[in-house]
């Protein structure tokens, strides 16, 4: 390891490893840094979404996760228990499924996958502070007291960065904060749908089992309403025990890892915050769903226009916040994704509105249809309003 590379990526998730690769590829030099051993745990539902599929195609990855558990659809139950299936719908440029893979597994595929394009190197170490020169950011520090040199820092460490939060790349004024919990389950009967069903004490968020075959699942829920008085795992254990879909899957399955929470946030990418020399991604920069939650789709985006927006100051030499405002313009794409997300949070607070919108579904191929557009993320959100409206 050296102490000067051209980028310094802080965390080596989907978002880290997404821009280590492109960077890699574009003959950028790297080095991806994370403080803990691959592989590792991670809380994360692990759904892939065919749009997440479609950035891992130009990351020629897919094949490395093609034997993993296979999702054709989802199964929704409504407030009232209603169950409604449906499989993810034929649209030009995306496959029609994705998959559920352990984000252990993904990870470590992930953060191979990007050394081994060239020109990135990765270290474990922890990242505590970056270097400042001037008001521009030329490096980090680590745990252990070594100071790398770079033109631009990547922080990819997660919705808890707190290098991000101590350089405002993610506190703004219209931030999201989900709660999700999550365990698993062994020895489960699933088919290859992911079940959510919108229980009333946790709307707009929902219930989940997601399938990671072999007979074992990611059982979790959310909470998007913060402010609500309630207690995620009595909630949890309450709907394992008591709805009566839910008991015939898990029926006779062992829970094998104990459930635990953490945090999903999302902001409004208009407000995508940059500082000379650095910038943010994935979970650390804000870039989530907070209506379906996911996150992987929106780490690899994020990543890859990371990479460009710094090739091209790479080309330039300018690694000011103007040079790097690149990632800012690109990052616009998520911006209908985001607003639309906002609407549907609103008209999913109702539990009788979602028992309309499901029944509805049960007897509308269009809307079933929508539906399982929305949630797999080949559909724009904005879609699913206008039927609704």
């Amino acid at each position: 390891m050296s102490n000067k590379y051209q980028v310094v990526v802080v965390g080596a998730g989907p978002s880290g490893s997404s821009a280590a690769y492109f960077l890699g590829k574009a003959g950028v030099s790297v080095i991806l840094l994370d403080k803990s051993e691959f592989p590792r745990p991670k809380l994360c539902g692990g759904a892939i979404s065919p749009r997440a599929l479609s950035v891992l195609d130009e990351m020629d990855f897919t094949p490395k996760i093609e034997y993993y558990q296979k999702i054709t659809g989802v199964k929704f139950i409504s407030p009232r228990g209603e169950v409604v299936t449906g499989n993810v719908p034929k649209i030009p440029n995306f496959r029609d499924f994705g998959y559920v893979v352990p984000r252990t597994s993904l990870d470590s595929l992930l953060k191979n996958h990007a050394i081994n394009a060239g020109n990135v190197e990765f270290a474990q170490e922890e990242v505590v502070d970056l270097i400042s020169k001037n008001g521009c950011i030329t490096g980090i520090k680590t745990k252990r007291g070594q100071k790398i040199n770079s033109d631009v820092v990547v922080l990819a460490s997660g919705a808890m960065s707190r290098l991000a939060q101590r350089y405002n790349l993610i506190r703004h004024q219209k931030e999201r904060t989900m709660l999700a919990l999550e365990g698993r389950f062994d020895g489960i009967k699933t088919d290859d749908k992911l079940l959510i069903y919108f229980q009333k004490d946790i709307l707009p968020a929902y219930f989940w089992i997601f399938p990671e075959g072999n007979g074992r699942a990611n059982v979790g829920l959310g909470i998007s309403d913060l402010t609500k008085k309630v207690n995620p795992f009595e909630i949890y254990r309450d709907i394992i025990s008591s709805n009566k879909t839910v008991k015939q899957i898990l029926n006779g399955s062992n829970l094998v890892d104990t459930p635990r929470t953490w945090l999903i946030r999302s902001k409004n990418p208009r407000e995508t915050a940059l500082a000379s020399g650095v910038l943010a991604v994935g979970d650390s920069g804000g870039f989530a769903n907070q209506f379906t939650g996911e996150g992987i789709y929106y780490a690899l985006q994020s990543g890859k226009f990371a990479a460009k927006a710094i090739s091209e100051a790479v080309r330039t030499g300018d690694f000011s916040s103007e040079g790097l405002s690149t990632f800012r313009t690109l990052s616009e794409e998520f911006n209908e994704d985001i607003d639309a997300s906002d609407k549907l949070i609103q008209a999913f607070k109702d539990p009788e509105r979602i028992n309309e919108i499901i029944e509805q579904s049960g007897k509308s191929p269009e809307l079933n249809s929508l539906l399982q557009g929305v949630v797999t993320n080949v559909i724009p959100k904005s879609e699913v309003i206008r039927f609704l409206q």
